[in-house]
């Protein structure tokens, strides 16, 4: 009996350890990656970011015009670095395209 109850408090541990595991790649790098793409395309924009909150926002909007953007010439992300990079573009195409359209005091 107290085998049983080893095991299944086993089984338990390991199965908490998988949903921790995969909320971790699920919804915290992503959230890591497009904080990192602001940030970037703040350093690149303006010499610096725009706070934790303004980095993943603008990584997030960044991230789908970079991949629609790349996505017009068949360019595709293939790892973490090449999915910041395209992120960071794609913020950085954001700025300037909110300056474009009347914003001139946008992110700087």
């Amino acid at each position: 009996m107290e085998l049983l109850i080893i095991v299944l408090v086993g089984l338990f541990v390991l199965w908490l350890f998988s949903v921790i595991t995969q909320i971790a790649f699920v919804v915290l790098l992503p959230i890591l990656f497009w904080a990192l793409a602001g940030w970037l395309a703040g350093q690149f924009v303006r010499g610096r970011g725009f706070g934790l909150l303004g980095n993943v926002v603008l990584g997030l909007a960044g991230g789908f015009i970079g991949h629609f953007l790349f996505g017009l010439v068949d360019i595709r992300g293939s790892n973490f670095l090449s999915e910041i990079l395209i992120g960071s573009i794609g913020a950085v195409v954001l700025i300037h395209l909110v300056r474009a359209l009347g914003n001139k005091n946008f992110a700087k």
